[in-house]
């Protein structure tokens, strides 16, 4: 991707094949996955489509270019000394992560234990915050029914950082059901009611906005259902990429050892594809971080605050380096793994 110098915008590379300009980058982590398949495939079905009136000599050499470009990651690089140190390092990655795997599902997870986190307390931050906005534009029956909640809350200091509009739509909401339930001045049950009525993100906006603002928790792991964790699985694609661009790196590398930790180890062929598109993303930015030219230093991974149960990991291991030792060995993706 080129930069242009007058108004600082990226602008995009002339693409080999078509000899045209991308109308926007598909590559950038907001690009929702499925308009960037659908782009792809609409790619592929232009490059299976001949040009009317084409000699055949023409269009037999176009197929065999086509055919190249597409075998770009199967292509073997020079094997580089950072590449060997890679095969060599994941053979002691690899046993790490399961060994980690085992001891977080052999520990017994309560939501009390949960509720003693520093999230709950920020959370409760947050309410108090919205709840004293809130005060002189409420009707004198809600503001009375929330009396017992401020002194629930009148110890809790008020949060610092200006309050998100997804934060302030679903206080207004818990508030709204806190009003019309008993009085409640009991901060451990306003704790669980706060928990559970924490809302969880239904599109890829709003996920890349959770992940992005908040920490990996195994609070948050923990309710959320086998197929959310799957989905975040599934943006990964995209959202990784940003981890080779230092944008979020740690709070997204922490999600990344989350979700990779709360996947099963048995899954069907489509999810076993969703997850190589995964890998080979990771493959790509391994190698792109080795390019000369674009030399980058992948953050080494540092465990969540709440993963004190777990030993470190081990020597200069990424979310990047994880992501394909993790889904090229448990799920059978080895050929990933071969660089020659």
């Amino acid at each position: 991707m080129a930069r242009n110098k007058d108004d600082g915008q990226e602008t995009q590379s002339v693409d080999p094949i078509f000899g045209q300009v991308r109308a926007f980058s598909f590559e950038d982590s907001s690009v929702d996955p499925a308009v960037r398949k659908y782009l792809m495939e609409v790619r592929e079905e232009a490059l299976k489509t001949s040009c009317v009136g084409a000699s055949l000599h023409r269009r037999t050499t176009t197929r065999f270019r086509m055919v190249k470009s597409f075998d770009m990651y199967d292509e073997a690089p020079p094997i580089s000394p950072e590449l060997l140190l890679f095969d060599k390092h994941q053979t002691t990655w690899f046993p790490w992560f399961k060994q980690a795997k085992n001891i977080l599902h052999s520990q017994h997870w309560t939501l009390e234990q949960s509720l003693n986190t520093e999230t709950m307390d920020i959370a409760l931050q947050k309410v108090k915050k919205f709840l004293v906005s809130m005060k002189h534009d409420s009707d004198s029956d809600t503001d009375l029914r929330l009396e017992p909640l401020r002194i629930a809350l009148k110890d809790i200091p008020l949060y610092e950082e200006p309050l998100q509009m997804a934060d302030q739509s679903w206080f207004k909401r818990f508030l709204d059901n806190m009003a019309n339930r008993p009085p409640e001045n009991n901060l451990s049950k306003l704790k669980v009611h706060l928990f559970k009525c924490r809302p969880v993100p239904r599109n890829f906006n709003a996920w890349y906005h959770y992940v992005t603002h908040n920490d990996a928790t195994r609070q948050d792991m923990e309710r959320f259902s086998a197929d959310q964790i799957f989905r975040v699985a599934s943006y990964m694609t995209a959202w990784a990429t940003d981890i080779a661009k230092d944008k979020n790196a740690q709070r997204l590398s922490q999600w990344i050892l989350y979700v990779l930790l709360y996947l099963p180890d048995h899954m069907t062929a489509q999810e076993i594809s969703v997850l190589r598109e995964w890998a080979k993303k990771a493959r790509q930015l391994k190698l792109k971080s080795l390019q000369p030219k674009e030399r980058t230093n992948l953050q080494n991974l540092v465990l969540p605050s709440d993963m004190f149960a777990i030993e470190g990991p081990p020597l200069d291991l990424s979310a990047i380096d994880l992501t394909l030792t993790v889904i090229g060995n448990l799920y059978g993706q080895t050929d990933l793994l071969q660089w020659s």
